[in-house]
């Protein structure tokens, strides 16, 4: 996934948007990590879900991690898709 607005921007969106306990239930601790080359890591209590942000040229770049066959993913997925 990508967009054209800045990564911190993005990745304090998916911070927020992950955080909604009405969409994703009570486990809605949501944390933002900064990246040693630059950009951010969103994740989930326990790293179940991840999301890494990072600039690709122009744009910002989205790679979003989730267990195989999780029932939330594609949820997490499309609210990652509100953020760009």
């Amino acid at each position: 996934m990508s967009s054209a607005k800045q990564t911190s921007a993005v990745a304090q969106c998916i911070q927020v948007t992950w955080q909604n306990e009405a969409m994703f239930g009570t486990s809605s601790d949501v944390f933002l990590h900064d990246l040693a080359g630059g950009g951010f890591t969103v994740f989930t209590t326990e790293s179940k879900y991840f999301a890494d942000v990072q600039s690709k040229g122009q744009a910002t770049a989205v790679e979003f991690y989730a267990p195989q066959g999780d029932t939330q993913a594609a949820l997490r997925s499309a609210a990652i898709a509100t953020c760009l």
